[in-house]
């Protein structure tokens, strides 16, 4: 669903250019998507959260030894449970790393 959305979402752009009232049409296009969202998000997330966890069992090794032996960086998907500044998240071993992480979060979340 998603792949589709962004497909048509680049074919709107691009027609916008070459035809006139293109705003209107493009309000009610994103008004559209909208409302489907809006009707059905918990499908869609669930969507959104298999993909993300089939391209991280693609980039990533689960463990240190499978790491190693297929020369990939090791992220599980338990450490995905966690907040990367969480002492348990994937930055758990890089304080520099957790600050940074942390004093982001609290600039943008909380300003």
């Amino acid at each position: 669903m998603m792949k589709i959305l962004l497909l048509l979402s680049a074919c709107i752009v691009s027609a916008a250019s070459q035809c006139p009232n293109t705003q209107e049409a493009f309000h009610r296009y994103l008004m559209c998507i909208k409302g489907k969202l809006d009707g059905d998000y918990g499908n869609f997330e669930s969507e959104l959260q298999a993909d993300e966890r089939k391209a991280i069992d693609t980039c990533f090794a689960s463990s240190l030894p499978s790491g190693q032996a297929q020369h990939r960086c090791v992220l599980s998907l338990r450490e995905l449970e966690h907040h990367a500044w969480s002492k348990n998240g994937p930055m758990r071993d890089c304080a520099l790393c957790l600050t940074a992480s942390y004093l982001s979060y609290l600039k943008i979340f909380t300003s």
